[in-house]
């Protein structure tokens, strides 16, 4: 039998070419198509865990550590999702980054907070985009109700309570011992004891803080609460002061140590219990913060120890309570601006003897800055108590990178909305 050994001709070849096109096209489109799928699905899915890490994040923080993570620490990561993080404003479109200085004027009940982040990583893939996380506040009823700020004790003064202790009993007793002295000389003067000058005297309180550096120029150091207190009473027109050759009392109650670079400023609230100066006399606070420490200041007045036993101690004090007058005056450098630093608490305005038809006692105010001062209204209560937004509609748009400082590079990558609680 003869064998046919010439093989395919070249017609065949290319038909046979074309039917394999014809098949393997199909095929391959699909194969890229689910190629570009699976890595659509895949960028998605990072995204959707980027996204989903920025919302979980921003409900961890909240507004006050988002600001404290990227203006004071300088970390600027939001706990390593971001090589850059920042506040920004939006106006006709366009996103503008807030400095530290205009941080320092957003108020708690801001409507809107925008949270601009740059280069985000999405998951291990080496990829990034840019991120816009809004914080809307307006829609929540709950956020115009005041909620009480939590303040911590971290400093404390308390004037002693026991008479040899008390600085106001031990100064009563020396014009005591002053007026016996005068009275030897003119014993046609009355005779005044411990007990007449514990109430009828005038005292003026400083109340200084100041923040140390370890060196000229140091970043850290120590910030230092002291107090000191002076007192002068009149004898039947001789006028009783202190001894110029005895120190006055001063008590050092705070040494803190702070790291600016570590965002830590030393000490958050100061509180100073002590108690009235009842009586014919007056009392004088002034608080001296001449650093300008952004501190919450608690002035607490207590009860006065009635040391003596007197059955008409308690009803001259229910007296006395009403014409009680206290001049409060806080002392801050000039700064460029006439608005206080430290916030000033107290109890001052209410009467702590009895609520029942009694007036509120006299505190006057004042706030001296370089040349400049002020009268603002203190308040009459030992609980800070603002409102603050403490639900905010989070949504949250990712982008391709690029985009620089406007955000604007186009269409996003992924949409996503939340509610998140301070």
């Amino acid at each position: 039998m003869k064998r046919d050994n010439r093989g395919f001709s070249l017609v065949e070849v290319m038909a046979g070419i074309m039917i394999l096109g014809i098949i393997m096209s199909p095929l391959l489109h699909s194969f890229v198509t689910a190629a570009r799928t699976a890595a659509k699905s895949r960028r998605m899915h990072n995204a959707t865990l980027a996204a989903r890490s920025l919302i979980e994040t921003v409900d961890a923080y909240g507004i006050d550590q988002i600001v404290q993570d990227i203006y004071v620490t300088g970390s600027s990561s939001l706990s390593g999702l971001a090589a850059d993080a920042g506040l920004y404003t939006e106006s006709g479109g366009a996103y503008h980054r807030l400095d530290p200085d205009d941080i320092g004027e957003l108020g708690v009940r801001e409507p809107e907070y925008v949270l601009g982040v740059k280069n985000m990583r999405l998951s291990d893939t080496g990829q990034t985009c840019d991120a816009v996380v809004r914080l809307d506040a307006s829609d929540f009823a709950q956020n115009t109700y005041p909620v009480a700020n939590y303040t911590t004790m971290d400093s404390v003064y308390l004037q002693p309570k026991e008479a040899d202790d008390n600085p106001d009993y031990d100064k009563a007793a020396r014009f005591a011992d002053e007026a016996m002295l005068l009275w030897t000389e003119n014993p046609s003067l009355p005779i005044r004891d411990t007990e007449y000058f514990f109430y009828h005297k005038s005292r003026s309180i400083t109340i200084n803080i100041e923040k140390v550096p370890d060196y000229a120029g140091a970043h850290s150091g120590y910030v230092i609460a002291s107090a000191e207190i002076s007192y002068t009473a009149d004898y039947e027109g001789y006028p009783l002061s202190e001894d110029p050759y005895e120190v006055p009392y001063y008590n050092e109650f705070t040494r803190t140590p702070y790291d600016e670079d570590a965002g830590d400023l030393g000490i958050e609230s100061l509180y100073f219990f002590y108690y009235p100066n009842y009586g014919s006399g007056a009392d004088t606070i002034t608080i001296l913060n001449e650093g300008n420490l952004p501190i919450d200041i608690f002035l607490v007045k207590q009860i006065q120890p009635n040391y003596f036993g007197s059955p008409t101690i308690e009803g001259d004090i229910s007296s006395w309570e009403l014409s009680h007058s206290v001049s409060v005056i806080l002392k801050e450098s000039a700064d460029g601006s006439h608005k206080p630093v430290a916030d000033m608490h107290t109890n001052l305005l209410t009467n702590i003897i009895t609520q029942d038809d009694m007036s509120p006692t006299v505190c006057a105010y004042k706030v001296i800055k370089g040349g400049w001062y002020s009268e603002p209204t203190i308040p009459g209560t030992l609980i800070d108590m603002t409102p603050r937004n403490r639900l905010y509609a989070v949504s949250v748009e990712l982008f391709e990178p690029g985009g620089g400082a406007s955000f604007e590079p186009g269409e996003s990558i992924l949409d996503m909305d939340a509610t998140s609680i301070e």
